[in-house]
């Protein structure tokens, strides 16, 4: 092999290196929480008719399994109480409620890649009075989206089968 081939295969892999360290020491990682907008649609069975005004809730399982060991009175001082408004929702003219959700999150960021992604968990509640009617884990409903961590999460749907009280939230 001549000299200046040897020479420009040693200029060309230096380059390389020396990119290939570049990127790695100015890469940039973090973790922490990335913000969602969580849509709920609630609808009656049959012919799936939206339910205005029902009360939804957005809670962490932990908050769930604390809430279902409440009496009647507890969940309803809970739901009032306005610490919570940011879990309280009341579903508008077409039975949609929407929260702004905190996933726990992660990603990187270098010279020519980046990625990030987020862990979607919690439960959407449907309330009936002071009684849980349905519940939802989005682990469960958003199997998809928790794999392909999409900038915007698709709508959930929340059928309802039994009759509502007359109270009607």
């Amino acid at each position: 092999m001549k000299r200046h081939h040897l020479i420009a295969f040693g200029l060309l892999f230096a380059a390389g290196l020396g990119l290939w360290v570049w990127n790695a020491w100015t890469a940039i990682s973090w973790t922490g929480t990335i913000q969602k907008d969580v849509q709920v649609r609630v609808v009656r069975q049959p012919g799936e008719m939206p339910v205005p005004g029902a009360r939804v809730l957005f809670l962490s399982r932990e908050m769930l399994g604390l809430f279902k060991t409440w009496d009647g009175a507890e969940r309803e001082a809970w739901m009032a109480d306005s610490a919570h408004a940011d879990r309280v929702r009341l579903t508008n003219d077409a039975g949609v409620s929407a929260f702004k959700a905190s996933f726990a999150g992660g990603g990187y960021k270098s010279l020519f890649k980046s990625s990030s992604s987020y862990h979607v968990e919690g439960h959407v509640v449907v309330m009936n009075g002071r009684e849980i009617e349905a519940e939802l884990g989005l682990w469960d409903v958003l199997f998809e989206q928790r794999l392909n961590s999409p900038v915007v999460l698709p709508e959930m749907k929340v059928v309802l089968t039994k009759e509502r009280t007359e109270r009607g939230l």
